[in-house]
C-alpha cells in the first residue's frame, strides 16, 4: 500500500517513524555510512586503484608488551612505529596493563622508526586485506573472556570521505590469514620501501708513531 501512494505522503510516513523511532534512524544512517566505506574499498579494488582520501592506522602497542604502529596516507606513504617490551607497567594493575589498548592510541611523538612508500601492486594487496577484514561489518571481533593470558589488541581504524569503520582482534602471532587484523602489520613488514639507512663511517685509525726500541727490551 505505502508503495503506491504518492511520494509526499511516503516522505511523511518515513519522517514520523524516523521521529518516533530514533534507534532506528541511527540504525540506517549507520548502515548508509557503512555501505558507503565497503562499496569505496570496492569499488577501487575492482578498478586497480587506490581510494581517493583513503586513511588505514593498525595498532597493537601496550606499555608492557610493546608492539607496532602502523600509518598508511592517501597517497600511500607508511609510516611504522615499534615500542619494545618493558618491565615498567607504567603503574597500572597487571589486568590493565595488557588489556589497556580499547581505543586508539595517539600518534607516538617520536619519529617513525620505519617510513616508505608503497607500490600500486602493495596498495592493491591492501585493499584486499581490508576487504577481508571488513571493519564496516564489525566482524570478525574476538571474545572478550576467552581465557587467554596476552590480551594485547590489533585495533584498526579505516576512514574515507567521512565515513569511518574501526574494529579489533587479539594480537596473537600464532594466529593468521587474510581476515585477521594482524595481517596489516605483516603487510607493512613485506611491501613497505623503507628509506635507505645512512650507516656512519669509522674514524680513521691514527697512524702509530714509531717511538724505537724499547730500553726495557734491551739487553744490558
Amino acid at each position: 500500500m505505502l508503495a503506491e501512494a504518492p511520494d509526499a505522503l511516503r516522505f511523511v510516513v518515513f519522517r514520523r517513524a524516523m521521529t518516533r523511532t530514533p534507534f532506528l534512524a541511527f540504525v540506517v544512517l549507520a548502515a548508509g555510512c557503512a555501505g558507503s566505506l565497503e562499496s569505496t574499498v570496492r569499488d577501487a579494488h575492482d578498478a586497480h586503484r587506490y581510494p581517493e582520501g583513503l586513511t588505514i592506522v593498525y595498532d597493537d602497542r601496550t606499555p608492557l608488551l610493546g608492539g607496532d604502529r602502523v600509518e598508511i596516507d592517501p597517497d600511500g606513504a607508511v609510516r611504522r612505529w615499534q615500542d619494545p617490551p618493558t618491565a615498567i607497567d607504567a603503574g597500572e594493575s597487571p589486568e590493565d596493563t595488557f588489556d589497556d589498548t580499547r581505543q586508539l592510541p595517539p600518534t607516538p611523538t617520536r619519529a617513525p622508526d620505519a617510513t616508505g612508500t608503497a607500490s600500486a601492486e602493495a596498495l592493491g594487496r591492501l585493499l584486499g586485506l581490508i576487504q577481508a577484514i571488513a571493519p564496516w561489518s564489525r566482524h570478525p571481533a574476538d571474545p572478550l573472556d576467552d581465557g587467554r593470558l596476552e590480551r594485547r589488541r590489533a585495533l584498526l581504524r579505516v576512514s574515507a570521505n567521512g565515513n569511518v569503520a574501526s574494529t579489533w582482534q587479539w594480537a596473537d602471532p600464532t594466529e593468521t590469514g587474510s581476515s585477521r587484523v594482524t595481517s596489516i602489520r605483516r603487510w607493512a613488514e613485506l611491501e613497505i620501501v623503507r628509506a635507505p639507512r645512512v650507516v656512519p663511517t669509522e674514524p680513521p685509525e691514527a697512524e702509530a708513531v714509531d717511538a724505537g726500541p724499547n730500553p726495557l727490551l734491551q739487553n744490558r
